[in-house]
């Protein structure tokens, strides 16, 4: 009768601790304070009714599962609410206290996840690359601008007003993710920057696959390319992140805010397929036009990432636009190759190349002028190319800029 009553009183008072719990959970203004309320009184409350159900058992089988089992939760809980507490924190999880002891410790975005991705799940890759539903067309980005002027609208911030960079994301996919997470680390690093990489399966390409659970195939596929990029992220000298998702690439990957001054780093070729085999055919199976739209939509600068660096030149394609000036001024002062030289081609007015040329001086570039670009650079600087095929009549995008060329594009 007495092991009766001390059985009730546990289970009552673990039960009292798990309604605490819960109120804490629906009362407390952040996620910070609902993951404490969840895990300590949780854990607690859990604890106590295993052990009221033990002594009103009363077998050692009971004893023995009782206690494994709260062994467990005390070693898996706390774990788990440090684990979501941290990524809470760096995705921007609204914060109520007063003070933020992990300021400049681990980097965090300045809007929350919610804010970022709103709707990102509802709009399609035919209706972002000009199709005809224009209801599920994204927004125009708040720096767009004419193709004929580059210029942003009024009043908006612009990436590309100073030269730097304040963060460095990459984009985890592609044949060689190993080289683009080191790049991306390499770059964080130069500035004292945070770095995140992103790793998105295209909810489009599970939907077309032609395999069955084409999910866990694409999942599997990611698994290595994960494991390619933290063998270098595992080792890195800045604060990093890591966010998984699966949606829309086209609006989880690119930064929509300019004044995040977010440089976006991108392999040549590839998609968040991440090679799995989905039984399409081959003209089904191409990424198409949507690599360069995820350039397309980040607010700032976008690097794709070349698999050959020759010579210390880059090269500069000016199309007259104030766009692609921009770019280039915030290039030759951001340092992002170690070169000596810089090729103009293409067209501007003399304002232009004078500009151009100072800028150049003063990183300690000299500027040359060419009718084409010239063999042996390290890196192409251009406007975003049109939305197009990566691999067009057999032609590698790449090979449209110059026979042969694999060094880095830089687009904005």
């Amino acid at each position: 009768m007495i092991l009766a009553i001390v059985a009730l009183l546990f289970k009552l008072v673990g039960v009292g601790f798990l309604c605490v719990a819960t109120i804490g959970v629906l009362r407390f203004v952040d996620p910070f304070q609902r993951m404490h309320a969840s895990t300590k009184a949780g854990t607690l409350g859990a604890g106590l009714v295993l052990v009221g159900v033990a002594i009103d058992m009363a077998t050692l089988e009971a004893i023995l599962v009782a206690g494994a089992t709260f062994l467990f939760l005390l070693a898996t809980l706390p774990v788990a609410g440090h684990m979501l507490g941290r990524a809470s924190y760096i995705s921007g999880a609204p914060l109520e206290s007063s003070e933020d002891a992990l300021e400049g410790v681990l980097p965090r975005s300045a809007q929350p996840l919610e804010a970022r991705g709103e709707g990102a799940f509802e709009r399609r890759v035919g209706a972002m690359l000009g199709g005809d539903d224009a209801e599920a067309a994204p927004e125009p980005r708040s720096d767009a601008a004419p193709a004929t002027s580059g210029t942003p609208a009024s009043g908006a911030v612009s990436a590309l007003a100073a030269p730097g960079y304040d963060a460095v994301r990459f984009a985890i996919f592609g044949p060689d993710a190993r080289a683009l997470a080191r790049r991306a680390e390499a770059l964080a690093h130069a500035r004292s920057v945070p770095l995140s990489g992103i790793a998105v399966i295209d909810e489009d390409c599970i939907a077309r696959a032609k395999v069955p659970d084409p999910g866990e195939v694409i999942r599997s596929a990611l698994a290595g390319t994960l494991a390619e990029s933290q063998g270098v992220t595992a080792e890195s000298r800045v604060p990093f992140s890591l966010t998984y998702e699966e949606g829309d690439p086209l609006a989880l990957i690119p930064a929509s805010d300019p004044a995040a001054r977010e440089l976006l780093l991108l392999p040549c070729e590839g998609w968040c397929d991440h090679g799995a085999d989905l039984g399409l055919p081959a003209g089904e199976a191409a990424p198409g036009d949507k690599l360069f739209a995820l350039a397309e939509r980040h607010a700032g600068a976008t690097l794709f990432v070349g698999t050959a660096s020759e010579g210390n030149r880059i090269a500069v394609i000016h199309d007259g636009s104030e766009r692609v000036q921009d770019l280039a001024l915030w290039a030759f002062g951001s340092g992002l190759w170690e070169a000596r030289e810089v090729v103009l081609t293409g067209t501007c007015d003399t304002g232009q190349a004078e500009a151009l040329e100072a800028a150049a001086g003063k990183a300690g570039l000299t500027l040359a002028r060419a009718e084409a670009v010239p063999e042996a650079v390290a890196a192409v600087i251009m406007a975003a190319p049109p939305a197009q095929q990566v691999h067009m009549a057999g032609e590698f995008w790449q090979d449209r800029i110059a026979k042969g060329f694999r060094g880095d594009v830089l687009v904005g």
